[in-house]
Parts: C-alpha cells; structure tokens; sequence
C-alpha cells in the first residue's frame, strides 16, 4: 500500500512537472516560421510531451504583423520598429549605420515597383554664378525627376521626397514615420536601402 502511495504521488509529481514545462514553453516567444503567400508570418510553438504521462498539448499558431508587410526590408522593419518604440538611441543608431546623419529622422531608399512609374527626366538646369574675384562660372545642377502624377502624390503624401528615378525604381528621402504609408502605395512591390556604390 504504502509503495502504491509513492507510486502515484510519483507519478502525479511527475504530471505537474510536465505541465509546469507546458505552460512555461508556451509562454516564450519564438521565432515568427514563414507561412502560405499572402497570410502574415505566425508563431508556432511545439511542445513535447510524454505520453505515459497521458497529457497533450494543442496550441495554436498566433499571427503576427510585421510593421510594412513584406514590402519593407529587415533593415527597414528594423527602424520601424525603434521608431514605434519610441526608442530614440536605437533609431538614431540604426540611422547613422544606414548612412543618415546623425540627429536626423530621415532614410534613404529605394522603392521597387510593379508598375512603371512613368520617370521623366528636366532638362539640366545651369546657374551662372559670380566669384570673389569678379569671375563668372556655371554650375549644371541634374535635371528634375518626375513620376506619374498619382505616385508622386502618395509619396508626398507619406512625408518623402523623389531624389531620382530610373525605369521601375524611385529613390525617395523619407522620414522614418512615413516607411509603412510608402509600403501601402500601389504598385510598391519592395522598398529598401540603396545599394552601395560600385568603387570599380
């Protein structure tokens, strides 16, 4: 009798060992798992459990948005999410490592599009300017960029500015609060940092 009592308490110990690990497990976050096109990447959350100890566990995948959908780079997500957190040093951080200037709440990038913006390029516009020395020279400033008319007003319309354009890509100076509404444009199939320079 005695050995039946310890038995069970064992295994009744060992049952709310098991379920303290449950609700422990479920309780971290892990990483968000891709899931079908279209649908918002979800948490899923697998928990092992014995079945001697005839216990089981469904727990269900919770959806999670990510700030710009699957427009916005990591990196742009990234700045998103310090600027939604209000976390100033980071923001600022992350601005100056994608090549912004301290202080400022402004990113250059580059929106892809699946539809032609419809670039028309100014012609070149020279000033004529005069020197200390009574001198004159020129200065060729590039010509303006253009888009379509509606693109440009939704794009003036999340805060950025056009810096240029070229076939289905637009580079635009935005601040950091206008990244989601540039990811709603229509036609925006990706926005992103600029590419570096080719040095060659």
């Amino acid at each position: 009798m005695v050995r039946n009592i310890h038995r069970n308490l064992s295994v009744l110990l060992g049952v709310s060992l098991i379920a303290l690990l449950i609700l422990a497990l479920a309780s971290c976050v892990p990483a968000p798992s891709q899931s079908a096109a279209g649908a918002p990447p979800v948490l899923s959350t697998a928990v092992a459990v014995s079945e001697e100890a005839g216990l089981s566990a469904n727990i269900s995948p919770i959806p999670i948005e990510k700030p710009g959908g699957d427009v916005l780079s990591d990196q742009l997500t990234g700045l998103v999410a310090a600027y939604r957190a209000g976390d100033e040093q980071e923001l600022a951080a992350l601005i100056r490592q994608y090549g912004g200037d301290a202080g400022q709440t402004t990113v250059r990038v580059v929106l892809e599009m699946t539809n032609d913006p419809e670039v028309r390029l100014g012609e070149p516009r020279v000033e004529v300017i005069t020197l200390k020395d009574g001198s004159k020279t020129e200065i060729q400033h590039a010509p303006e960029v253009t888009v379509r008319p509606d693109l440009a007003a939704a794009i003036a319309g999340a805060g950025a500015v056009i810096e240029t354009a070229y076939e289905n890509l637009v580079q635009v100076l935005t601040p950091v609060s206008g990244l989601e509404a540039l990811s709603q444009i229509s036609g925006v199939s990706r926005i992103r940092l600029p590419y570096p320079a080719d040095s060659q």
